[in-house]
């Protein structure tokens, strides 16, 4: 045991010579009021293997947990890739003309809308925009410029799905439906609050 200045008895932790440094002995001398006391934790993650790969540590299940809110918005971002539309703003709903050539052509179960009370999400899957041509004489007869069946259709699409997404709403929304027409999709959002709406999105 060794006597302070004052002459009081001194605690003094033993350490090896060989993990001893003057960081530790600081801290060892001075406990708390120690310069370097923040310095004294020490490291619990594993040991670095020397690779420079990234490596998994842990994971977690999360079934059944929902996403944030911000997240949630994100991806519904993310998916949306239609990015013309036209709405209406009418006092107690707000609706949203989408243009989908040949849109009609597409069954009722690929078209599906979901929403929350503040977000909104539109999905048209398997829909193959036309490859038909279609211009007018000048007598405004219509003709079908399209190929024929032994004719080169390199041009001809495959099926895509188009998304129109808006993770945050100007207002907040009651219910969400929507209309299938032959060459565009027509959504009718309810107001919770027959507030007007400068936007779709908020």
């Amino acid at each position: 045991m060794s006597l302070s200045e004052e002459g009081e008895p001194k605690q003094v932790v033993e350490r090896d010579e060989e993990t001893t440094s003057a960081l530790h002995d600081n801290i060892d001398r001075k406990g708390k009021n120690s310069y370097y006391y923040a310095h004294s934790h020490q490291a619990t993650g594993p040991t670095w293997d020397g690779r420079p790969e990234p490596r998994l540590l842990s994971a977690t299940s999360s079934s059944g947990l929902s996403p944030p809110a911000s997240s949630h918005r994100a991806l519904l971002m993310a998916r949306s890739n239609i990015t013309s539309y036209a709405f209406v703003d009418e006092e107690n709903r707000v609706k949203i003309y989408v243009n989908l050539p040949g849109v009609g052509l597409c069954p009722d179960e690929s078209i599906a809308i979901e929403h929350s009370e503040t977000s909104m999400c539109l999905t048209v899957k398997d829909y193959t925009p036309p490859s038909t041509k279609v211009q007018s004489n000048d007598d405004g007869v219509v003709i079908d410029t399209a190929p024929e069946d032994n004719e080169s259709t390199s041009d001809r699409r495959e099926a895509e799905e188009r998304c129109l997404s808006f993770g945050k709403l100007y207002g907040t929304i009651e219910k969400a439906a929507l209309k299938k027409k032959n060459d565009k999709v027509i959504i009718t959002l309810t107001k919770a609050e027959a507030k007007p709406w400068k936007a779709v999105m908020g």
